[in-house]
């Protein structure tokens, strides 16, 4: 029988040294940092995400309030007006702010130009400060289509209407000049000594390069005069052009044959039985009753873009004269080319000009400066406001010709029709930029003084609204 013996064995229960337990936490801390870094800095993210989401929606929300109401509408809630209050999930102080001298007021600022502060606005449970700026376009949201102007009827004061092709006619003109040039250059050329006369050279403009032709300016100029017992206006348009290095040939040594042309005055023929415009010539007689004159002037502008005009300069100098003894009152108007798309249109204008030149005794009693053709929301560049060194020129709106009541010498500022429809009322309205600012609560001071620059938005969300 045998007989199994259990043998002793000896277990090692000494375990880890220090320094073994030492560089495991090394490795592990190693191997765990950048995972805690990037759960920490997805948390920090995912935590401003929720604070621009939530800032987004609070600012949107005040925006759609504006929205909703008039501007007066939105000035009587701000101020409490007959128990009228803004709100916005829960109760909130409302100021309305001038930003010229940073005082709080109780009413619609004149220009148009106003803050609106919300303080303690609680929105999802969250509160915040919140402030409004609103700024005057100057401009209307008008229905482009309706500032197509027709053309005047002999009813009316006075009128000068230029056609879409009159620049495009004015470069052939030039062109004619341009041609007689070259012509002369070529006759002072000498045939060499062995070579027989020379015939007559002789260019039309049709081979004239017009792309070498140079327009720098265009102006029109209207002046009012008397004549005999009549009050007559004479209209005239100026090209200012030159023609630089103009390539004509090349001699025999292959030297290129040029010639130029300095600054040159072009007056385009606006003679009453010319072709190439369609005006009307005031010829009114003096009537000792009446205090002022009345003109409409309605022209094409002459853009920097391929939108069907030969004469790509951005824009015009309208001149307007006044040599009566009567205020002549204007009513000026840029017409839309109708063989060109409304983006086209309204992408020149938006770097289209005009510069008026009125004597002292000449108003601008309306126009459509200010509204860029072809776009329902876009305004032109600033600077129409300071643009007349004499004369006067009020904010016009352009509502006595697109509603077709046009001045006359009975009436020369139409009030607006009454019975408007509300389409109509709609194309009046006056358009604003808004921003929306969103800070923390406590950020706004609460007696309109301007905001601390140590103090940071939340948010900030920027629109357009129609009053």
């Amino acid at each position: 029988m045998k007989i199994w013996r259990r043998r002793d064995r000896k277990l090692n229960n000494a375990g880890m040294t220090l320094v073994e337990v030492i560089v495991a936490i090394i490795i592990l801390s190693v191997a765990i940092l950048p995972i805690l870094h990037t759960f920490l800095s997805s948390t920090i993210y995912n935590a401003r995400s929720r604070t621009r989401q939530q800032t987004t929606a609070a600012a949107q929300t005040v925006l759609e309030n504006f929205k909703a109401y008039s501007v007066k509408e939105i000035c009587d809630q701000f101020v409490n007006v007959d128990g009228k209050s803004f709100s916005v999930s829960g109760s909130v102080t409302t100021q309305i702010v001038d930003p010229a001298t940073h005082t709080l007021v109780s009413g619609p600022i004149p220009g148009g130009n106003m803050d609106f502060r919300i303080l303690d606005m609680v929105y999802q449970n969250e509160h915040y400060d919140v402030e409004v700026n609103l700024k005057s376009h100057s401009s209307l949201a008008a229905d482009m289509e309706a500032l197509i102007y027709e053309n005047r009827s002999s009813q009316n004061a006075a009128a000068y209407v230029g056609l879409q092709s009159m620049d495009a006619d004015a470069l052939a003109q030039i062109a004619e000049e341009v041609a007689v040039v070259w012509t002369n250059e070529e006759s002072t050329v000498s045939p060499a000594p062995s070579a027989s006369p020379a015939p007559t050279i002789t260019h039309s403009g049709s081979e004239v390069d017009t792309s070498k032709i140079k327009i720098t300016n265009r102006e029109i100029k209207i002046d009012f005069k008397k004549s005999g017992d009549n009050y007559i206006v004479e209209v005239s348009c100026e090209y200012q052009y030159q023609v630089d290095n103009y390539q004509y040939g090349v001699n025999e040594s292959g030297t290129p044959k040029t010639f130029s042309i300095p600054s040159t005055t072009y007056q385009f023929d606006m003679d009453s039985s010319s072709s190439e415009l369609s005006k009307e010539i005031f010829n009114q007689p003096m009537d000792s009753s009446l205090d002022h004159l009345n003109l409409s002037v309605l022209y094409y502008p002459a853009y920097s873009r391929g939108t069907g005009s030969a004469v790509k300069i951005a824009n015009d100098k309208i001149t307007i004269l006044n040599s009566t003894d009567k205020e002549l009152r204007c009513y000026l108007y840029k017409q839309k080319n109708l063989a060109v798309s409304d983006t086209r249109v309204s992408f020149s204008e938006l770097g289209y000009h005009v510069n008026l030149n009125l004597a002292t005794n000449v108003k601008i009693y309306d126009d459509n400066l200010d509204t860029v053709l072809g776009s329902p929301t876009s305004v032109a560049p600033s600077g129409y406001d300071s643009m007349v060194d004499t004369g006067v020129r009020y904010r016009g709106i352009g509502y006595a010709a697109r509603n077709m009541e046009y001045p006359d010498t009975s009436d020369a500022a139409p009030a607006m029709p009454a019975d408007l429809s509300a389409e109509t009322m709609e194309n009046l309205r006056q358009m604003y930029d808004i921003t929306v600012t969103v800070y923390r609560e406590g950020s706004l001071p609460d007696d309109g003084s301007p905001i601390p620059a140590s103090v940071s938005p939340l948010n900030i969300l920027e629109s357009t609204i129609i009053e």
